[in-house]
């Protein structure tokens, strides 16, 4: 369990971070780690005041290690 720990909250979490406000120019962003924030609709997200969207650290990790998980396809299937 350690392991899938280190991969979803480390990896995961980190690539979500910087990938989301990267490939939206800001208008997307993943919530902190440690926050404590409900009110997140089903799919993890949450409409911040200035019209930001914020995923949820949990949503956003699972987007990291996706992101991973669809690049090591692409580099098997086009080798």
């Amino acid at each position: 369990m350690l392991v899938l720990d280190i991969l979803f909250d480390w990896v995961g979490y980190r690539t979500a971070r910087y990938l989301l406000p990267a490939i939206t120019f800001g208008r997307v962003r993943a919530d902190d780690i440690t926050s404590s924030r409900s009110g997140f609709n089903w799919l993890g997200l949450q409409r911040e005041g200035s019209g930001e969207l914020l995923f949820s650290a949990t949503m956003a990790s699972w987007i990291g290690v996706l992101f991973w998980v669809l690049l090591l396809i692409a580099v098997l299937a086009f080798r």
